[in-house]
């Protein structure tokens, strides 16, 4: 298990992005700004990614930019 961070590119210049993760049965919601190339990086340590389980994500930028990546949940076996 380690911490989620994600790095999100295509945004607009310095916008403000909102970055939603949701995993299992936790919610995590994020700020970050992106840089003048429309980029950026965002942690989220009160989160950790397991290694069987979905993953949903969403950026919602403030000037109409956003992105969606979803994980479905591998097939892991019990033991």
């Amino acid at each position: 298990m380690q911490p989620i961070t994600l790095v999100g590119s295509g945004f607009k210049p310095r916008e403000q992005v909102r970055v939603t993760v949701v995993r299992e049965d936790q919610t995590a919601v994020r700020p970050v700004a992106a840089n003048r190339e429309g980029a950026f990086v965002v942690g989220f340590v009160q989160l950790t990614l397991r290694r069987c389980a979905a993953l949903s994500v969403k950026a919602s930028g403030a000037r109409g930019s956003h992105a969606v990546l979803k994980l479905a949940a591998p097939a892991c076996s019990s033991h």
